[in-house]
């Protein structure tokens, strides 16, 4: 489908996605203050995830659910998948992310998630022309296994045909 260059770094693709099962500890937060809350909440996250998972993490995930476009206030979930039925450890929650259609970009840093975020909103999708627009869905962050290496993460936007 349709791609799009806002900088050398920016190749935004349309792709469909599967439903996910997740689960994570959540916060609320603001755009001002997201860089700062997000890192506390992996900070404090990720020793919990590796327990559950015995060690054995091969991606986590960042969800975001807008709450109040207007202030920038959102829902920032730090995520694992989840496979089958099982005691959540303390704080998480589950969380349902829907299949669809989604704009996904490969990232080589997460210093340019802002960028990105900023690129889509304010720019992509007020002027795609290929008739889409924001889903109803979370935006999410896929952090592989090998994240601490290469520093890049995949990014996925959620639209829809209009």
């Amino acid at each position: 489908m349709s791609q799009s260059n806002a900088a050398p770094d920016i190749n935004l693709r349309i792709v469909v996605r599967p439903a996910m099962r997740l689960a994570g500890a959540k916060i609320r937060t603001e755009m001002p203050f997201a860089k700062k809350d997000i890192k506390k909440l992996w900070m404090e996250t990720i020793p919990q995830v590796k327990e559950f998972l015995n060690g054995d993490v091969d991606a986590v995930f960042g969800i975001s659910w807008i709450v109040d476009p207007e202030t920038t206030t959102f829902d920032y979930y730090a995520a694992i998948k989840l496979f089958s039925e099982c005691v959540l450890p303390e704080g998480f929650s589950e969380i349902d992310v829907p299949a669809g259609l989604y704009a996904e970009c490969e990232l080589p840093s997460r210093e340019m998630l802002h960028q990105l975020y900023r690129y889509f909103y304010y720019e992509w999708l007020p002027q795609n022309k290929d008739g889409l627009a924001l889903g109803n869905s979370p935006c999410y962050e896929v952090y592989s296994s090998d994240f601490l290496k290469t520093g890049s993460l995949k990014v996925y936007m959620p639209v829809i045909a209009v």
